[in-house]
């Protein structure tokens, strides 16, 4: 197994956010395309243009409010050809199957170029053809110098009518070029949402539809006439709930926002929709008042639907009328919700305890300075649960190293093992990690801090009692792992398991690279799971479980530094993000052996915090205090935090844990 260092120093990267650095305030796209932050208050700019006879139909994706500013492409100094062009498949253009494209309407802001080419195509890569007798796929054009196009909204009238013929997808769009820049002109909408891969932009040549991050529609239509155009027909463009979660109560109404568009030459007043969920129609009712003008997107709310089940379902939302008409079209009617959640009726949710889970290695110099990050990243966030997996690194073997460890390299979603990193409760993370995860290098103090605090805040509806005894008689550790659940399965739930983790703090070392002398804590010392490194089935389908495990303790463990670690999660045998733990409980071992060599009358020494000092009673001495880095600290003028106290009587030395406020 590869184990490498990851390039960034962490020294220096703890401290960016420290010296007032951000991350750029726009969105990078391919090509080197921006989307700036936008402007509040801006209005279209009136621009002259041409009014479309009375039977013309609008064919795009976009509302008429631009978004401003545009899209840039970052200035090299340059001429480039730059443009946008949204696609028009064949399963909309076959409601049109002989009518004629005859103009085209798109914006800009502001004016840029020396001249603009509008034009409707069937292959956007081979637009100009590649000579000798190719004409590549344009199939009308009209070329705009300067002066002709405007800022704003421009409708331009085609040379050529292009007539729509069946199974034919087209592009339409515009080609601005420029002897210099800024190329700042292309505008999206204001729309909250977008129609995914129908919006291009490019240059030269190359062309991309990765909006993410932008969410909107390019600002261009088709102007369509003729005979075919169908009288009633909607398409069930997007749908969301409208508080933005996929969860939702058994039995409590539940708003969902439908954007539909209308393909039809009439104005849609009403809409009749169903929907089924897990077989059942939960939902048939009709939408009246409405007023949906041809193709403008608009935003329908679906009021009051409840679900008479707990549990996960995909959901189908299908509009079956038009107008009290049947459409005649029903390919694009309907749209599923995937991965949605209803919780129980009355159910409550559980503390959410998060684990964070920490691959490190004693042959690695920089596992201080990560150790030291991550622990003043927790430092103020409750309800963190930590433990460390030890792995070698280059020429060193980690005398930390558990078998077990080696599988949750699993975690690294196929990607070399590198060290450090870390798991926030095995959550897929988008957006923010270059790495597939659920194991990602977090090289910075405050996004680590933030990613806790986010996956915290997910609602855990299951919880865990774990109880570790010391046999008296046997010395053998006996752990009770008792689960009580407030639904009968969990969100996204493939096969349920419980994972039990026997875990050691505070155990000297030597061996740290980096550091002569290091307390290492939440070393995995034993997997408990009779099934190994990913835990034992469970079933909550009637919301509680339990589970007991029994093992012999090595007497090299400290056991009053012994700790029991259990969590429930999903497992998805075939795909390792998707795997994320559903919440994580944690106990101290209870030595009831501890005190047999002491004396009957000896009184053992404990730790006192008064103030931001530490102080001990019946005459007892400190010998250490530790942070949870393992980093021997002053007693006195403690930060707020967790700390080990060494404290002793002369004669018994006692660990104690003690918090100051």
């Amino acid at each position: 197994m590869s184990i490498f260092r990851k390039s960034v120093f962490l020294l220096a990267a703890a401290a960016f956010f420290l010296t007032g650095s951000s991350a750029v305030a726009q969105t990078t796209l391919d090509g080197g395309f921006v989307l700036p932050a936008a402007t509040e208050g801006v209005t279209m700019k009136a621009a002259p243009r041409a009014e479309a006879s009375s039977d013309t139909m609008r064919l795009g994706y976009c509302v008429d409010e631009p978004r401003y500013p545009g899209l840039m492409l970052q200035d090299d100094g340059q001429s480039h050809a730059v443009g946008a062009a949204i696609e028009l498949p064949a399963s909309l253009l076959n409601k049109y199957v002989g009518d004629k494209i005859e103009a085209i309407d798109f914006a800009i802001s502001p004016v840029r170029g020396q001249t603009c080419k509008v034009f409707v195509c069937t292959d956007l890569e081979n637009m100009q053809g590649s000579g000798f007798g190719d004409q590549g796929s344009t199939l009308s054009s009209v070329t705009l110098n300067s002066g002709s196009y405007y800022d704003g909204w421009n409708h331009v009238k085609l040379k050529k009518a292009v007539t729509i013929k069946q199974d034919m997808t087209l592009y339409v769009g515009y080609l601005i070029d420029g002897r210099e820049g800024p190329y700042d002109f292309m505008l999206f909408d204001q729309s909250t949402y977008s129609v995914s891969k129908r919006n291009w932009y490019g240059s030269d040549g190359q062309w991309f539809n990765n909006t993410t991050g932008i969410d909107r529609n390019l600002c261009i239509r088709a102007l369509v006439t003729g005979d075919t155009k169908p009288q009633n027909d909607i398409s069930l463009m997007s749908l969301m709930p409208a508080d933005g979660s996929g969860y939702s109560t058994q039995n409590t109404p539940k708003d969902y926002l439908a954007y539909v568009q209308n393909n039809g030459t009439e104005p849609v007043t009403s809409l009749s929709i169903t929907v089924e969920a897990k077989g059942e129609r939960t939902a048939d009712f009709v939408t009246d008042g409405l007023s949906i003008p041809n193709n403008t997107p608009v935003c329908v709310t679906l009021k009051n639907i409840s679900l008479p089940f707990e549990g996960n379902y995909d959901g189908t939302f299908s509009v079956q009328e038009v107008n009290y008409d049947l459409d005649p079209d029903m390919s694009d009617n309907v749209r599923i919700l995937t991965g949605c959640y209803s919780i129980k009726e009355g159910a409550q949710p559980s503390t959410h305890r998060v684990l964070f889970e920490e691959f490190t290695s004693e042959g690695y110099d920089g596992s201080y300075i990560a150790d030291t990050l991550y622990t003043n990243a927790m430092a103020n966030i409750k309800n963190i649960i930590r433990v460390k997996h030890h792995l070698d690194y280059q020429n060193t073997e980690d005398k930390f190293k558990l078998g077990d460890d080696l599988d949750y390299t699993d975690l690294y979603g196929g990607s070399n093992a590198f060290v450090p990193a870390v798991c926030f409760d095995r959550r897929r993370i988008t957006g923010v990690f270059d790495e597939p995860g659920p194991a990602y290098f977090s090289p910075y103090s405050e996004t680590t801090s933030q990613l806790l605090m986010a996956v915290r805040d997910i609602s855990a509806f299951i919880d865990m009692d774990v109880h570790p005894t010391i046999d008296a008689a046997t010395g053998k550790l006996n752990v009770d792992v008792k689960g009580k659940a407030s639904v009968n399965e969990m969100p996204l739930q493939n096969t349920l398991r419980l994972t039990t983790w026997l875990v050691e703090d505070s155990i000297p070392t030597t061996t740290q690279k980096g550091v002569a002398n290091f307390f290492q804590n939440g070393v995995l010392r034993a997997v408990l799971s009779e099934n190994g490194a990913w835990g034992d089935d469970i079933d909550i389908s009637n919301y509680d479980f339990e589970r007991n495990y029994t093992i012999d303790l090595d007497p090299t463990w400290d056991r009053n530094h012994l700790r029991v670690v259990s969590f429930v999660s999903n497992w998805d045998a075939k795909n390792i993000r998707n795997r994320a733990i559903y919440n994580t409980s944690q106990a101290a071992v209870q030595d009831l052996t501890a005190i047999i060599d002491a004396s009957a009358d000896e009184v053992l020494p404990s730790v006192l915090v008064v103030g931001s000092s530490l102080a001990t009673t019946h005459g007892g001495r400190i010998e250490g205090v530790y942070d949870v880095s393992g980093r021997q600290v002053d007693a006195t003028q403690l930060p707020k935090g967790l700390y080990i106290v060494k404290v002793t009587n002369g004669k018994t030395t006692a660990t104690q844990k003690v918090y100051v406020k």
